[in-house]
């Protein structure tokens, strides 16, 4: 049997930079989303609220999608939110016509799907600050321009919710336990290496009579 050779401290050290990535830039966006879920349906302020929640496009829409997965959906009596939670990432590669269609076409089938309730739909974003235009976050004035509510996150949490820090507590977990699965090695000793001052983990002794068992 032919064994495979041993990776270089490069490819090591890429594949460790790679998943660390993946499971705590590329997914943070997402995994704010869920923690963004949990704490407004844990606060019993509404009657429902959902995650991911589909939405058929209608088809005078003319859009590439057929559904539209709202990112959190609040029903309250006659009153719908729905709201695209963002991260504090950029991608300015759609342009802002297109990616405002969307939003219009998004609201206009949600309205469709709840025909008797006044709806809203706009944006939870975090570190977002009005700029007036200028900026990185220019995109999302110019939504609120269009009659599309964008709300910076931390704030808006704290104001109808309260206790912001516990989202990104959870937030932060998550993607620990996110890299902890992707991580192949001894978990505990690699956050040694990084901060020497960390005291080791010490693993459970094994009983006597496992010790023997062992020497067999």
């Amino acid at each position: 049997m032919k064994l495979r050779p041993m990776k270089t401290d490069y490819e090591l050290l890429k594949e460790l930079a790679r998943d660390a990535h993946r499971k705590m830039n590329i997914c943070g966006g997402t995994i704010l989303q869920h923690q963004l879920y949990l704490h407004i349906k844990a606060s019993g302020k509404h009657q429902e609220v959902y995650e991911d929640y589909p939405v058929p496009i209608l088809d005078e829409c003319n859009n590439d999608r057929k559904t539209h997965k709202q990112d959190i959906l609040i029903i309250d009596g006659d009153n719908v939110i729905g709201f695209n939670s963002k991260g504090a990432s950029f991608n300015n590669t759609d342009s802002y016509s297109g990616q405002l269609k969307d939003a219009k076409d998004f609201k206009v089938s949600l309205q469709a799907l709840f025909p008797d309730k006044k709806v809203t739909y706009g944006f939870l974003k975090e570190k977002y600050v009005r700029g007036n235009g200028k900026g990185k976050t220019s995109k999302y004035d110019k939504f609120q321009d269009d009659g599309f509510p964008v709300y910076n996150t931390e704030d808006y949490i704290n104001e109808h919710y309260g206790d912001y820090d516990s989202v990104q507590r959870g937030r932060e977990q998550q993607m620990v336990d996110g890299f902890k699965e992707a991580f192949r090695g001894d978990y505990d000793s690699l956050l040694q290496v990084l901060d020497p001052r960390r005291v080791p983990v010490r693993k459970p002794a094994r009983s006597g009579r496992q010790g023997d068992l062992d020497a067999l």
